[in-house]
């Protein structure tokens, strides 16, 4: 995830809402990762209530979509385009892979866009479409995002000792995410971090992965921000941004399939296409809540 301030308030005009809580990345209830989506009749302006709302469902994510005007091309044949916007309890964010998944989910689901049409969903965080497709057979989302470039890193002071391991490999992306490469798939798994002292030592959020011991996928990875309010996240999307191109480039693959270690885990299948810069990552959802969200701004 890409961490943005969020510091806005002015006025906002829907009434109730409809909002649904999904799990993102699973088949099963309960597992994977929960994003609260409330839909939206047109675009948001009261940044201020959004995060309130964002608080008060405590989840890592809750997403706002609402649908675009005809003239970008909103419910045309084959596309239907939304806007979208991210946030934890406690910040608006760039980017967020499972929230983006639940959303296109529940689009699907609840009958507001055709299975046959792409979602695209537009944000100013991202800057461009992120687009998002449905395999009616096997019922797996796919979507497009940006594939993310790394660097190497000196590894911060403090992060061997608050994660209680070596690590053998540290690399950085300039938005603020750092992956560190473990010595096997049991040593992350088993991995119980000091988030006091991981917060001390970088205000990055820390991906940790490693090879999988398990046929059934390629890679696992587990995700950490207490910098930013969360110290684990179940299963990140937008992580894999990272993690797709980092194991595909060493494994000479261009597919993938991860699986994020978390207490809830989840499943994640990549394919990336790194000369065009895109990472497709494909998952499955279950809406597992809906209601109608009665405080509405100014209430």
């Amino acid at each position: 995830m890409e961490y943005v301030d969020s510091n806005f308030a002015t006025e906002f005009g829907n009434s109730y809402m409809e909002m649904y809580l999904v799990d993102a990345f699973t088949a099963v209830s309960f597992k994977g990762n929960p994003a609260a989506v409330t839909i939206l009749e047109s675009e948001p302006t009261d940044f201020g209530w959004m995060q309130s709302v964002a608080a008060e469902m405590n989840q890592s994510e809750a997403c706002y979509v609402w649908p675009l005007n005809s003239e970008s091309g909103a419910y045309s044949e084959s596309k239907a385009d939304w806007g979208l916007r991210w946030f934890t309890p406690e910040a608006e964010i760039q980017l967020c892979g499972h929230a983006t998944l639940a959303s296109a989910h529940v689009l699907w689901s609840q009958g507001m866009v055709e299975k046959e049409q792409e979602v695209r969903f537009f944000t100013p965080m991202v800057g461009h479409h992120l687009s998002c497709s449905l395999d009616q057979k096997n019922r797996y989302i796919r979507m497009s995002f940006p594939a993310m470039s790394l660097d190497s890193f000196e590894l911060p002071t403090g992060i061997s000792e608050a994660l209680g391991t070596e690590v053998i490999d540290c690399m950085r992306n300039e938005n603020g995410s750092l992956l560190l490469k473990l010595d096997s798939a049991q040593t992350l798994i088993e991995l119980e971090p000091d988030f006091r002292k991981l917060k001390e030592s970088t205000s990055d959020v820390v991906i940790v992965t490693a090879l999988s011991d398990r046929s059934s996928e390629h890679v696992v990875s587990r995700f950490f921000a207490p910098s930013h309010g969360i110290d684990e996240d179940p299963v990140t999307g937008s992580a894999h941004c990272i993690i797709g191109p980092y194991w595909g480039e060493r494994l000479g693959r261009d597919s993938l399939i991860c699986y994020q270690a978390s207490k809830r885990g989840g499943v994640l299948h990549l394919d990336l296409d790194l000369e065009a810069g895109r990472v497709y990552i494909s998952g499955q959802a279950v809406t597992v809540l809906s209601a109608d969200l009665k405080i509405t701004p100014g209430n």
